[in-house]
């Protein structure tokens, strides 16, 4: 008994934590940092979606397992084996009704986070795009095919942030963010390269008047009078990496993005609205990781039924008139279930072996083991096969206890069953009641006539001896109550 018992041990559960949302310690240095930040927080957060969705379809599968073993076991640890089915069953609802709450947030923010590190990774490339220079020619000359186009040139040899073929550029950093920077991220933003006045080598992007005929040099002087005219060319456009935080520990706090209003490409107003998405996604993410947090099946064996769920199925099926928790009825029930201790069923689990096999023919495989079946179509199949087998078998019994019904002898009475606190109330004098055997008459209370104490020590004693029949049922009512 305890070694089918034990077969929850072998539930190797995947209830593994989405784990701490790290978002970027270090403050990128260059666009390919930050796009790459932006994509490892975007792979985080849709992580917490696929550990949550795997952790729910685990507790489906050690639910169905649970549900198999309650089928081929013995009363008491049928009975606790369909209970630890339940609260699988529940948990697994729990978690997916989180996910369906916090996916949408999540979503939103892990495309906002790849259009941000999409274009921290296109300005990498157009951060290098140049005007070429104009060497210096006479201004008759100037305006000719050869020298009046202007070009351009870009570079982008391997694809973006990638170093060479395969290998990507190395990260570049700026030190650690201070730890009062909540959940900081670096924006890349687009702006126009403003064009230099003077000598050449203060800068670039102009026209530039010379005696000089040759290429432009770093120390050549651009002069108010002179006889050629060359264009100092360089690069076009100029990238900003803007260090971004929450302006107060999360959740519910949204980012400081007053460093980012001089932004033109992207729009400053795109950037706010995507950090408010990153903003609601981070909370949202953190809260379903919460939710999904690790755990074992060491610690679903130690899980017992609330004793307010057990004295509510006492009423139900009549064993109690009132549903007591500290009842004697209601404490005896607990016992069977989890011992006098607690830890029959947890050290049940925590000591013995697997040995369990469904065997054919619900499964192919006859030395397969339940902790090993994992397929639904497999799981399917053998709780179909044991729940079909075990009606059959309740029907064949039944079909011999009528054709062999157990006859009294004539020396035999049938017992008077005991009276109910209804039945008894009924009678409102003293000489009515005592003739009822099982009431009891007391004119201080109010009902005068009620049961005798004796009838439920006599319930009592007599429970543990029906538990092969009555647990089933019991527990048949208790997962109708605990959904």
């Amino acid at each position: 008994m305890t070694a089918r018992l034990a077969l929850l041990l072998t539930f190797t559960a995947t209830l593994a934590a989405a784990g701490k949302l790290q978002t970027p310690e270090d403050i990128a240095a260059d666009e390919c940092t930050a796009a790459r930040q932006a994509d490892a927080l975007a792979t985080q957060l849709a992580d917490t979606v696929t550990t949550a969705v795997t952790t729910a379809t685990d507790m489906l599968r050690h639910s169905a397992q649970l549900k198999l073993l309650a089928l081929t076991s013995p009363a008491d640890v049928s009975a606790a084996a369909s209970a630890a089915a339940a609260v699988a069953a529940k948990a697994a609802a729990q978690c997916l009704n989180t996910v369906k709450q916090k996916k949408s947030a999540i979503d939103k923010a892990v495309k906002a986070l790849h259009e941000i590190s999409t274009s921290a990774a296109l300005g990498s490339i157009l951060a290098d795009l140049k005007l070429n220079d104009i060497t210096p020619t006479t201004a008759t000359r100037f305006n000719t095919i050869s020298n009046g186009p202007l070009s351009f040139s870009m570079t982008n040899s391997h694809g973006a942030c990638m170093a060479r073929q395969g290998q990507r550029k190395p990260d570049q950093t700026a030190g650690k963010a201070p730890p009062s920077s909540k959940d900081q991220l670096s924006i890349v933003t687009l702006t126009v390269q403003t064009a230099a006045t003077g000598a050449v080598g203060s800068g670039a992007l102009f026209i530039c008047a010379s005696d000089s005929t040759t290429a432009f040099s770093g120390n050549q002087q651009c002069r108010t009078d002179a006889t050629n005219v060359g264009i100092k060319g360089g690069k076009v456009l100029k990238t900003a990496i803007v260090k971004v935080s929450r302006q107060d520990a999360p959740p519910g706090h949204a980012y400081a993005a007053a460093a980012l209003n001089a932004a033109v490409f992207p729009h400053t107003d795109t950037i706010k609205n995507q950090l408010a998405d990153i903003a609601a996604g981070l909370d949202a993410a953190r809260g379903l990781a919460d939710s999904t947090s690790s755990s074992s099946w060491e610690t679903w064996s130690q899980h017992k039924i609330e004793n307010k769920i057990l004295a509510d199925v006492l009423k139900a099926v009549g064993k109690l008139e009132e549903s007591k928790e500290d009842h004697p009825l209601t404490k005896t029930l607990t016992a069977m279930l989890y011992g006098s201790d607690g830890k029959k069923a947890e050290n049940a689990i925590k000591t013995a072996h697997t040995n369990f096999k469904p065997g054919k023919p619900p499964i192919e495989s006859a030395d397969k083991k339940l902790d090993s079946i994992t397929d639904p179509d497999e799981l399917y199949k053998a709780e179909t096969y044991y729940t079909i087998k075990k009606f059959a078998e309740e029907e064949e019994q039944k079909k011999k206890n009528q054709e062999n019904p157990s006859c009294p002898t004539k020396t035999d009475k049938p017992a008077e069953p005991p009276k109910t606190a209804d039945e008894c109330k009924k009678h409102t004098t003293g000489e009515a009641c005592k003739k009822e055997k099982s009431c009891e008459f007391d004119n201080k209370k109010d009902p005068k006539c009620f049961p005798k104490v004796e009838t439920e020590k006599k319930d009592e004693k007599s429970f543990s001896s029906n538990l092969r029949v009555f647990v089933p049922h019991v527990f048949a009512a208790f997962i109708f109550v605990f959904f």
